[in-house]
């Protein structure tokens, strides 16, 4: 990724290209964890910040990092869309109720 966004030709470099933030999720014992989730998402950001260079934003961002703990199991994701997925069109049909909400 780096290699591609430090093209020459471009002449773009990847604090021009990216912006992001770090959402962390975690679940378990609250005794487990010796930190919070801003921690984890604050020690995550800045290895991204050093590695790639990317410059972090929290409202205006262009990938969301999605970092999952639960327990001892840690999982780290990118987010493919900026909206909630449930605001989106579901389209089942089949017997409901009149009130379906």
């Amino acid at each position: 990724m780096r290699e591609y966004v430090n093209d020459e030709n471009t002449g773009i470099t990847p604090q021009d290209t990216f912006t992001f933030r770090v959402t962390c999720n975690r679940a378990g014992e609250k005794s487990r964890h010796s930190f919070t989730s801003m921690d984890a998402a604050r020690a995550l950001g800045a290895q991204i910040n050093n590695i790639f260079g990317w410059r972090p934003d929290m409202k205006s961002f262009d990938v969301e990092v999605v970092l999952n703990i639960r327990n001892d199991t840690m999982l780290v994701m990118v987010a493919l869309n900026k909206d909630s997925l449930f605001k989106r069109n579901v389209c089942a049909f089949g017997p409901t109720t009149m009130r379906s909400t």
